[in-house]
């Protein structure tokens, strides 16, 4: 979790927005968004990854690919609104390890993998970054945005 539980409202409510607008834009439905404090956790996005049971490998790889880019999207508009290393990813660098270690079976593997996904999260939270500041404001008004509001505020973008 980090240290994010001692961060203002609208770094948290960044951090997920950055988890759900990426999410989003990769074809993740995302459930809700939240400021909300559960099991101790200040803040959560929840996406609905569907049954992996019917998943073909290739179809797994991808969503895990995704699932990647996801939780590596709330530091990185950490890092674009406060320019510093992010509070709030700790619990979500351990997520894209264990992942990326499911994936590659090397270690070299892994981390020409991680920089790749880096190169290609840093362009999409770049592209999507006005949608994701809209989205912080607006769940720093209502504290917990529903699937299909948070939709609504998207396209609304």
């Amino acid at each position: 979790m980090g240290h994010i539980t001692r961060c203002s409202p609208r770094h948290r409510a960044t951090h997920e927005a950055g988890h759900a607008v990426i999410a989003h834009r990769l074809e993740l439905r995302v459930l809700v968004i939240s400021l909300a404090t559960v099991a101790g956790n200040p803040g959560f996005t929840t996406v609905d990854v569907a049954d992996r049971e019917g998943l073909r490998l290739a179809e797994n790889r991808n969503l895990d690919w995704r699932l990647c880019t996801y939780k590596m999207a709330a530091g990185l508009a950490e890092i674009m609104r406060y320019h510093r290393k992010p509070i709030g990813a700790d619990d979500d660098v351990q997520r894209i390890q264990q992942i990326l270690a499911a994936l590659f079976p090397y270690q070299d593997q892994r981390e020409i993998a991680r920089v790749r996904l880096l190169r290609e999260t840093r362009k999409l939270v770049h592209k999507h970054w006005a949608t994701i500041v809209v989205v912080a404001e607006s769940l720093l008004t209502t504290h917990t945005l529903d699937g299909d509001r948070f939709v609504e505020i998207v396209d609304g973008v």
